[in-house]
């Protein structure tokens, strides 16, 4: 996803179609088990190079994956930002984290993973920003809705 492109809601609903083969989620393993996600290949397959956000939901649970998908062969360390605001019920919760990773080139990485507890009516947005020295280079953002 380019910086240019709007934010993505996705929403998890144990009653919609599941990404792993496109089965109701009654026989995809019941509503308790709905999992929205987007394994680590097809999201380089979609997006080309670049920041990506992969986000999964099981239960009261959200774990936010921030990848770096590398086709064009950036070569050397890469710095990130990540971010996640939860706003809910409970209030308001912010957490970022940072780090470097060096990457040989066409090599591509998960940057980091959080978990997020959630409750039914939460709101995440989601934030990670890839730099090369103190150049931003790529950027992906993501919305996330847990159904009431």
């Amino acid at each position: 996803m380019s910086p240019s492109d709007p934010d993505r809601e996705i929403q998890t609903d144990a009653s919609r179609l599941q990404r792993d083969g496109g089965r109701p989620a009654e026989e995809a393993g019941g509503d308790e088990e709905a999992t929205l996600e987007m394994p680590y290949d097809e999201a380089a397959e979609a997006d080309g190079t670049g920041a990506q956000l992969v986000v999964e939901q099981k239960l009261a649970l959200v774990r936010a994956r921030a990848l770096f998908v590398n086709e064009d062969g950036w070569r050397g360390p890469l710095l990130y930002t990540f971010a996640a605001r939860r706003r809910g019920v409970s209030g308001t919760a912010e957490i970022s984290r940072s780090g470097t990773v060096s990457l040989a080139t066409g090599e591509s990485t998960v940057l980091t993973t959080l978990p997020i507890s959630v409750e039914a009516g939460d709101r995440l947005a989601l934030q990670v920003v890839v730099f090369a020295d103190t150049t931003p280079i790529s950027e992906a953002r993501a919305r996330h809705h847990v159904p009431p």
